[in-house]
């Protein structure tokens, strides 16, 4: 009897676990999600282990979707209606980003919720380091890359970079150049005074009055033409280009383009 109950009291538990898993509110919350089948279960279960760490650890989720449609959808909205559809998010907040691939058309969206952690700087900086991996196929390398650029600025080991669009390379010219102003426009005023010299009508005055004795001749070639022909490259290895725009709105930010 004992043994019985016993049997009954374990089948009990186990449906009554099954049917808590069951329920979405106590399912474990996935945060890669690949229908469009681009990684192996080794990549899959190595990347959820990952986002999950990252997740605890930061209180923000790294979320990832491939899908092979939209459904006519712009991938931007889809990305806006799969973040909350999905459950992605963590806190009151929801805080978190989503990497949306879609693959008809070969398009990503990297879709923050608000209020934003990071910016349109880092979103850039995800972008060049996720890209090449993506264009290569390797795309486990590329899920990785692309968290890995955004952590140092969630874990307060780097301060966010300024939105502005300009690298630091861009700041130095501007500045060199609003220093050199005022001098070239000294120089030039200088330059415009300069009137003492005037240029003469004809040779007379560079040519003896005795003439000029010619004793020695040289031809000068003084131009030569060069035809060049571009080596034609091959397509099918080449990394290729891209392009990309940031977007706001809708409760999300974020960044968009193609690979």
């Amino acid at each position: 009897m004992r043994k019985t109950l016993q049997k009954l009291f374990g089948l009990c538990f186990g449906l009554l676990l099954l049917f808590i898993l069951a329920i979405p509110g106590f399912a474990a919350q996935r945060q890669i999600i690949d229908d469009a089948k681009l990684l192996t279960n080794d990549e899959l279960e190595s990347l959820e282990r990952t986002a999950a760490r990252l997740s605890a650890e930061l209180g923000y989720d790294f979320g990832v979707l491939t899908v092979q449609s939209t459904g006519g959808q712009t991938p931007i909205d889809y990305a806006r209606q799969a973040y909350d559809l999905h459950g992605f998010g963590r806190g009151a907040e929801k805080n978190g980003v989503l990497l949306l691939l879609h693959m008809d058309e070969r398009d990503w969206v990297i879709c923050e919720k608000q209020p934003e952690r990071l910016n349109d700087a880092v979103y850039r900086e995800m972008e060049d380091a996720m890209l090449p991996y993506l264009q290569n196929g390797s795309y486990a390398e590329g899920f990785a890359a692309y968290m890995d650029a955004a952590v140092p600025y969630l874990n307060g080991s780097r301060e966010l970079p300024d939105d502005d669009g300009m690298g630091a390379g861009g700041k130095l010219a501007l500045v060199a150049a609003v220093s050199l102003l005022p001098a070239f426009i000294y120089c030039a005023m200088q330059l415009s005074k300069m009137k003492s010299a005037k240029a003469a009508v004809n040779a007379a005055g560079y040519i003896p009055q005795d003439g000029v004795r010619i004793d020695q001749r040289q031809d000068l070639f003084l131009h030569r033409t060069v035809s060049r022909r571009p080596i034609p490259q091959a397509t099918a290895k080449s990394a290729g280009t891209h392009s990309s725009s940031s977007f706001s709105g809708g409760g999300f930010s974020g960044r968009s383009g193609k690979f």
